[in-house]
């Protein structure tokens, strides 16, 4: 194949790759997603990502240079789909006679005088909304409805979306959280009856509106980017996964104090930021059971199964803007990674967390799996270590009940769980339930902190079998000699607790980045005690991890060649049909406004 022809494929290649782009935000209320969602939807001259000012520039500052050049080419706006205009849709599905009797429920809090501007605006919208929806499910129905149900979307209905926020003020989120909680339950906005084949209505919704843009924009051969705003029930992101080839989800992290302020600005009180963070961010040591675990939302998950990470750092004092140069930067590296794999190599900090992330698939941990990394200052890994037993012992993952209360397997359990005849009891107890898990075929484990809990009625995290990961890789440094860590770094996929920052504290850590926060006074009493000099900073991670590491940082095939394919190619025309950045290029053309939905 001649060099022309290569660098045709290759242009082809790439313009295929940039044809389809969903982007899943996923946080906690008031951690950002809508502000990101918002700048995905500029044009690029609007969203005005910095220059590099330094005039030493750093590899990282010289990554940015490319990644901005790159994305300055060839951005295009995103269409932001809002998760929460799509549950409020599913109440314009319904009758007046049923949404009167739901806002007068007592538990909705919703007031009197509330109700009656919240129906003169819904009842216009459902109108539209009844009149041209149909056209979502056929696939037959002609692109002409299509296009007119995409411009009442995105022109006639925010009205309505938007009075469920202003209206309903400090309530809003809480009654949004009851429908949606109630559609993944029944399927009925109005309904917390369990009916488990009506869980996806609310998925199925989102990937249909997203096939219909598609749709629409493939018969123009225009790209589609879309960005979905947010997402926070973590079955309904695998969903997505599933249905889009081209999804990644990115969590939107702040500090939580920073978090807070922001939730105040905007109205909420102590007790209401609390219930919020109850609703969305379930206690690890209280977890959720039976179906209310696929049902409610789950930030915490999400956040654990989530592609990049973006941290969106400051609160604004009330009338000040936010700086958003950190996101914006954030923004354009991943997206000219995402259409352009490979354009740039990882940051130190995704390499060094990548191992950790990479680490925690190691854990036997049935409850949950954490990994962490050691480096010294310079970013060289020391040690590596996961959540799991001692050596010699078996994790509970390989454990199984039903051979303990057999007296089988002998030495897969201690002797406190063979002769404590309260401990087999409670066992036995459970072991209705494990009878299920049997059945299935599946390995009947079990987590003996909980069980020794629930006997003792206690809720003690001293009874975990396992180490935590921090522990294991600091242990490792012990058990095989090494150098020491002092002025090191701990990168780990969970913020340590109390017992492992003390421990951290101790060996001189310097820095700890991570990516989950762990519950408990660790941050605060630990992490931020003595003289400052000897306290490690602690910083959200930033980045990509997981398969997306790979999918972001793998070339398609080596630049090199990629280069002199596109240099001897007499056709310089960009890859993409979006070249020049134009403003009549972009996503709305024609029904697509740039307004933010």
């Amino acid at each position: 194949m001649t060099t022309p022809q290569v660098a045709t494929g290759l242009k082809n290649l790439f313009h295929r790759r940039g044809q389809f782009v969903v982007i899943g935000l996923t946080g906690r209320t008031g951690s950002g997603c809508s502000t990101v969602a918002r700048l995905l939807n500029q044009e690029f001259t609007k969203l005005n990502p910095p220059a590099s000012k330094n005039s030493n520039p750093t590899p990282e500052d010289r990554k940015y240079r490319i990644t901005r050049d790159y994305a300055a080419i060839h951005w295009i706006p995103f269409f932001s789909l809002s998760i929460s205009n799509v549950i409020q849709s599913f109440l314009l599905d319904s009758e007046e006679e049923d949404l009167r009797k739901f806002l007068n429920l007592k538990d909705n809090k919703i007031k009197g005088e509330q109700i009656e501007p919240f129906i003169a605006e819904w009842r216009p919208a459902s109108e539209k909304w009844k009149s041209t929806s149909r056209s979502l499910f056929p696939s037959s129905a002609p692109i002409t409805e299509k296009e007119e149900f995409v411009k009442i979307w995105n022109d006639d209905l925010p009205t309505f979306f938007n009075t469920v926020k202003k209206g309903l003020g400090a309530e809003s989120t809480r009654f949004l959280q009851t429908i949606g909680d109630n559609l993944r339950k029944s399927g009925n906005p109005f309904s917390n009856d369990f009916i488990p084949d009506n869980f996806y209505e609310l998925p199925d919704r989102v990937v249909n509106i997203v096939s219909t843009i598609k749709e629409i924009n493939s018969t123009k051969k225009r790209p589609t980017y879309i960005v979905l705003d947010a997402i926070r029930n973590p079955f309904e992101l695998l969903y997505f996964r599933d249905s889009f080839p081209a999804f990644y989800v990115v969590a939107i992290t702040t500090k939580n104090d920073e978090r807070e302020k922001r939730l105040i600005q905007i109205g909420l009180n102590h007790n209401q930021i609390q219930d919020l963070d109850k609703k969305e961010y379930p206690d690890k040591n209280k977890p959720l059971s039976g179906y209310d675990s696929f049902t409610s939302q789950n930030i915490q998950s999400c956040l654990e199964k989530a592609d990049i990470y973006l941290r969106n750092d400051g609160a604004a004092p009330p009338s000040q803007e936010i700086n958003f140069g950190n996101l914006t930067e954030q923004l354009v590296r991943y997206f000219s990674l995402i259409i352009h794999p490979g354009i740039v190599t990882p940051t130190r900090a995704e390499r060094c967390m990548q191992i950790a992330f990479s680490a925690k698939a190691n854990s036997g941990c049935i409850s949950r799996q954490v990994g962490a990394a050691i480096t010294d200052q310079y970013g060289s890994i020391k040690a590596i270590g996961w959540n799991d037993v001692p050596e010699g012992q078996l994790p509970c993952i390989l454990r199984n009940a039903t051979d303990l209360l057999n007296n089988a397997d002998e030495s897969a359990f201690s002797v406190y769980e063979y002769k404590d005849k309260e401990f087999r009891k409670q066992l036995d107890k459970s072991y209705k339930r494990f009878k299920l898990v049997d059945m299935s075929g599946r390995s009947p484990a079990f987590c003996f902190k909980y069980e020794y809990n629930t006997l003792k009625d206690k809720d003690n995290q001293v009874h975990t079998r396992s180490l935590h990961a921090e522990e294991n890789a600091f242990l490792q440094l012990a058990k095989y000699g090494g150098e020491g860590i002092k002025g090191g770094k701990l990168f780990t996929t969970a913020s340590p607790c109390e017992l492992c920052a003390k421990k951290a504290f101790q060996l001189g850590i310097k820095e700890i980045i991570y990516i989950d926060p762990y519950p408990g006074i660790s941050m605060d009493h630990i992490l931020q005690s003595g003289r400052e000099s000897f306290r490690p900073e602690v910083e959200l991670f930033q980045g990509s991890v997981g398969q997306a590491y790979h999918r972001l940082y793998d070339p398609i095939l080596p630049y090199k060649d990629e280069i002199f394919a596109l240099m001897q190619n007499s056709d310089t025309s960009p890859e993409t049909s979006n070249s020049g950045n134009s403003e009549k290029n972009s996503l709305f053309l024609d029904i697509f406004d740039s307004k933010t939905s």
